[in-house]
């Protein structure tokens, strides 16, 4: 029997011993985890103040900012600072709600619970682990953000998350305000309204105790001072489905100007009160 020999063929083949030290390497790597790297997926500058409560509070002065960043990992950083607190009050819970400027909502997610975390000298940082779909809502929903205290349980401060507040003012309006005044009724209402710095007009109109048989029409933001009538500067409801309900307009920069600055009055209308059924000065 014959030999072939196979020396020339082991010579210009592999050696297959000298790959393991590579194949060593690449299982290994196969093995090893990666570290997973967190990121931010969105971060809210957001300003506190008493005057975006609802009710509005006008008899507070204080100030707050929030810097909340969302991070990839659905965990929530938090950095609270308020300042000017009244000497005899102390901040307590914090918390995230759904909403819209003019509106109260559900509590999305607790970020202080004044028990096993709490407010220091009126700062707080903290991060708060989310579900996903908290994490979402966050990212995606209207919300703002709640700071109570001692002194106001339901709520001290707000500030809405993505954005910023630059006139925040709660309307009463009376069956008395309107211009001559409505007699033999009893309506009241209010009205909620919050303009953005990108000139959006959130507002909500309420109107209680309305006569049955009679229907709201409109709603606007007239030019004139207490007890005289002027004309529609922007008008906000259209039609009753628009009463009770939280609405957004964008308005011009000279309108926003005009209702940060002018005389003006919130005034309601119904079917049977087409000249006015309830008014409320803005200033």
């Amino acid at each position: 029997m014959k030999y072939k020999r196979i020396g020339p063929y082991v010579k210009r083949g592999v050696n297959l011993l000298s790959l393991i030290p590579g194949l060593l390497i690449i299982f290994s790597g196969c093995n090893k985890e990666e570290d997973t790297v967190v990121t931010i997926t969105k971060e809210f500058s957001v300003i506190l103040t008493p005057t975006q409560m609802i009710p509005s509070i006008q008899d507070r002065t204080e100030t707050g900012t929030a810097i909340l960043k969302l991070m990839s990992d659905n965990s929530l950083e938090c950095n609270f600072s308020v300042e000017g607190l009244n000497a005899d009050d102390q901040l307590t819970r914090a918390y995230i709600c759904t909403g819209s400027p003019v509106e109260t909502g559900d509590i999305v997610a607790t970020l202080a619970d004044n028990s096993t975390v709490s407010f220091t000298s009126g700062t707080l940082e903290t991060t708060v682990d989310l579900t996903s779909d908290q994490a979402n809502t966050v990212k995606i929903i209207d919300s703002y953000l709640v700071i109570e205290s001692v002194q106001k349980p339901e709520g001290l401060m707000r500030g809405e998350l993505g954005k910023d507040i630059e006139l925040a003012i709660d309307v009463s309006l009376s069956n008395a305000n309107v211009v001559p005044p409505v007699t033999g009724r009893n309506e009241t209402g209010l009205a909620i309204l919050r303009i953005t710095s990108d000139n959006y007009l959130y507002f909500k109109v309420d109107v209680n105790n309305l006569r049955p048989g009679d229907f709201l029409s409109k709603s606007g933001i007239n030019e004139g001072c207490a007890g005289e009538n002027g004309n529609c500067l922007i008008q906000l409801s259209k039609s009753q489905s628009d009463f009770g309900v939280s609405k957004k307009i964008q308005i011009s920069e000279e309108e926003a100007t005009c209702i940060q600055s002018n005389f003006l009055y919130v005034c309601v209308t119904s079917a049977q009160a087409p000249g006015g059924l309830l008014r409320g000065q803005i200033r």
